[in-house]
């Protein structure tokens, strides 16, 4: 309608990954051409329902209403807990006190809580929402979160080989790796060295004999 102040608001895509939180504006960026014609009287909604999905577990979607979110004591910052079941995704908050500079931020969990850990390197996840505003008449837009997977590290723990023999003796890599982990989905794990005298031969690592009195970390893991 002519003469009727209507906010101009502008789809946005933030990227992060499975380590690091984020934090930027969605609104005035200068960058983009959302537009909020009276910052004094636009009044922005509580943010719509959130769609997460990640490709872990063949691929998973979680969806939280636009009741879940919580406001605060204005109610212009408002706050989700994405957490479903025992998995724990984060944070998400959009903090509106400021209209010409709103602002979403993902905060994600440490790594001993977070459900994003088991992603790796070529895994996206997404969390989108939609947010809105009001003035005279009203405009709405999309937040899309990319939340992208990284390589974590394996976990080796020291085995304790017992023998009655001098002789040589042969450790199959299943055996050293059973109590090894990766917390990445779908991830093998191999033997890509180990310590000197002790050696490498075929799926085996054979300790010399002549080596058996010695105290020593053999394997050193990586990925498949």
């Amino acid at each position: 309608m002519d003469g009727v102040e209507v906010p101009v608001l502008i789809d946005d895509a933030i990227t992060t990954d499975e380590d690091t939180d984020v934090t930027e504006q969605i609104t005035a960026d200068p960058n983009e051409q959302d537009f909020i014609p009276n910052a004094q009287t636009t009044t922005f909604n509580t943010p719509g329902a959130v769609t997460l999905t990640t490709p872990l577990g063949g691929g998973t979607v979680v969806n939280f209403a636009q009741g879940d979110w919580t406001a605060n004591g204005a109610g212009d910052v408002w706050t989700l807990d994405l957490v479903d079941g025992g998995d724990n995704y984060g944070q998400l908050i959009v903090d509106a006190s400021d209209p010409e500079a709103v602002t979403a931020t993902l905060d994600i969990p440490d790594a001993a809580d977070s459900a994003w850990e088991p992603m790796d390197t070529g895994d996206t996840a997404t969390i989108v929402f939609d947010y809105s505003a009001d003035v005279e008449g009203s405009e709405s837009a999309t937040v899309t979160i990319n939340v992208d997977g990284v390589n974590d590290a394996p976990v080796a723990v020291d085995d304790i080989v017992i023998t009655n023999t001098r002789e040589d003796i042969d450790v199959p890599h299943s055996a050293l790796m059973a109590n090894d982990s990766d917390i990445d989905e779908d991830e093998e794990l191999e033997i890509t060295d180990v310590t000197p005298d002790a050696f490498i031969d075929g799926d085996f690592v054979t300790v010399p004999g002549s080596n058996r009195l010695k105290t020593q970390a053999l394997k050193m893991l990586a990925l498949m």
